[in-house]
């Protein structure tokens, strides 16, 4: 079929176009494409020559919008024949953030058809209950990468060596650009490339866990934004294309793309979320056009790769990118699992590390050179701490069966600030000596399910909208205490104080096989907390590290 001729399709109405004017009403009115462009090609007049008109809206991704709006010229030219129906194209350049909460209010409002620059949009609207079509082909690709500027990547080596993402987390100079990785979906999608790379670095998880909390103290708003932030020693998150296209602009600071590691890319999908038959062959025609020979020329000229992938071969090293790069796959749930850490990373803290002294925590642990339950524990304690920035706030218990007169637990440091307490002393100091102080009690036995009540609803007290407020509880044993409140008991007086407003979640460890992991799985549930267990000192170490990087579940377990 011949896309581009309007004969073709004989039994489409006739079709003309306009030029700026004012679409998609309803939208515009609700401010989602205020101040954006309208892109529109075709020519002024003809209107006296259509018994009727009709629109199909198309709303695009700003960078994509001018091949799009030139595509839809091609296949709906002017008609002029009096008494038909015409049916004007209007291509609105539309950040795909805004478009989504179009169509997710209420009432809804939609184009009729959609690209967005990414899947993951479409993934969130499925999320939050909106059916869409199953067939979403992508009209183009762009991976995700890191821009620096020209100066430090030559000062690195470029162009013989290629500097990595690993290499920019290891420079403790590096400043991240980042735009809101919930509004972005260049910065979403680079935050799995960046979590990858952490990996292969010593203590990656606390280095990234400060760029990413750095990056966060200075957010960015705009694209624009983000590529002036190159400067020095700075990185931004964006797309290939992005770089591209800003190497090309007269007058432009020149970067260069630094490819994350399983990073993925930017897809592009065409989704039709018309319902109407005559707009869903239209839509059609347009995609038709879009998977063309001389759009895929236009797309690649402009610096995107093709819906496979593929970059237009002759792009020149110079202009700072490597169009040879494969992109790597990333699946929805990654990208969503990635997002929620980064949340929890970037969130402010306020946290209850509630730690099991009974007598078994003196037993030595497999694989840690002798050292205790109750050693490592305390050093993947400190170890966790040191993630936190001054302003998080974490208290310390310990529990075990009467320590008190009166409880189970006692308090050995209240919940505050890591940084500086009343009296001049520091939080990370007095959380430091308290740990290092911490003993098994001989013969002590485990008062849980006690404590754990205790500690909720002492994080409930003083619940702060702005923080994480959560428990982490780590125990190598079941509870003991046969005058306590019991579990049936716990799990009854948590789900009648829960409250979904002010949520405290408990993160449960299971130290050895000894701890009743049914037990406290079912505490963690009742919370919308994670459990672990670990039965290793390496096992204790990467738990803790992770567990209290999941304090904040709910609701998005």
């Amino acid at each position: 079929m011949d896309v581009g001729s309007t004969n073709s399709q004989s039994a489409l109405p006739r079709t003309r176009r306009r030029r700026r004017i004012p679409v998609i009403a309803a939208l515009a009115a609700a401010g989602v494409f205020g101040g954006g462009a309208v892109v529109m090609a075709g020519e002024e007049g003809g209107a006296e020559a259509c018994a009727a008109t009709h629109v199909l809206r198309v709303a695009v991704a700003p960078e994509l919008a001018s091949v799009v709006d030139d595509a839809a010229a091609g296949v709906f030219p002017v008609e002029e024949e009096s008494g038909d129906t015409c049916v004007h194209v209007d291509v609105v350049a539309a950040d795909p953030a805004d478009v989504a909460r179009a169509i997710t209010a209420q009432p809804p409002d939609r184009p009729d058809v959609w690209i967005p620059d990414a899947s993951l949009w479409l993934d969130r609207l499925q999320e939050a209950g909106v059916a869409l079509p199953s067939e979403r082909p992508s009209v183009a690709t762009s991976p995700a990468v890191l821009a620096i500027s020209r100066d430090r990547a030559e000062a690195s080596g470029w162009p013989e060596h290629q500097l990595s993402v690993t290499e920019l987390l290891g420079d403790a100079s590096t400043r991240l650009a980042l735009r809101d990785p919930m509004t972005d979906a260049a910065t979403a999608t680079n935050l799995v490339g960046l979590m990858t790379a952490a990996t292969e670095l010593p203590e990656g998880r606390t280095v990234l866990a400060q760029v990413l909390r750095h990056a966060a103290q200075t957010p960015m708003t705009s694209r624009e934004d983000v590529l002036a932030a190159t400067t020095g020693t700075g990185a931004a998150a964006v797309s290939e294309q992005a770089v591209l296209a800003n190497d090309r602009r007269t007058g432009s600071s020149p970067l260069v793309a630094v490819y994350p590691p399983s990073g993925g890319s930017l897809d592009y999908p065409f989704t039709v979320l018309t319902h109407n038959a005559a707009d869903a062959r239209s839509a059609d025609r347009l995609l038709h056009a879009l998977q063309g020979d001389d759009v895929k020329d236009a797309l690649l000229s402009l610096g995107f790769r093709d819906g496979r992938g593929v970059g237009r071969p002759d792009t020149a090293g110079e202009l700072g990118v490597d169009v040879t790069v494969p992109p790597a796959p990333v699946s929805s749930a990654q990208l969503a699992e990635t997002l929620r850490i980064t949340r929890v990373i970037t969130s402010g803290t306020r946290m209850l590390a509630v730690i099991d002294v009974s007598g078994s925590m003196a037993q030595e642990v497999p694989g840690a050179d002798g050292a205790t339950r109750m050693e490592v524990t305390k050093e993947a304690a400190a170890r966790g701490m040191s993630l936190y920035p001054d302003d998080a706030e974490i208290g310390l218990w310990v529990f075990s069966r009467q320590l008190t007169p009166d409880s189970d637990h006692q308090e050995l440091v209240p919940i505050g600030p890591l940084g500086a307490r009343e009296g001049g002393w520091l939080g990370r100091e007095l959380l430091g000596r308290s740990l290092a102080g911490v003993q098994a009690v001989p013969d002590g036995a485990t008062g849980l399910y006690d404590t754990v009540l205790a500690a909720v609803r002492t994080v409930r007290q003083n619940w702060d909208p702005t923080r994480v407020n959560s428990v982490v509880l780590l125990t190598d044993g079941r509870d003991e205490d046969e005058g306590g409140i019991g579990l049936p008991g716990l799990l009854s007086a948590l789900q009648q104080e829960s409250d979904p407003g002010t949520p405290v979640p408990v993160i449960t460890i299971g130290l050895g096989s000894g701890s009743d992991t049914d037990a406290l799985a079912a505490i963690s549930q009742a919370t919308g907390g994670s459990t672990y267990v670990a039965e290793t000192g390496d096992d204790i170490y990467a738990v803790f590290e992770d567990a209290i990087g999941r304090r904040s579940c709910r609701p998005n377990c």
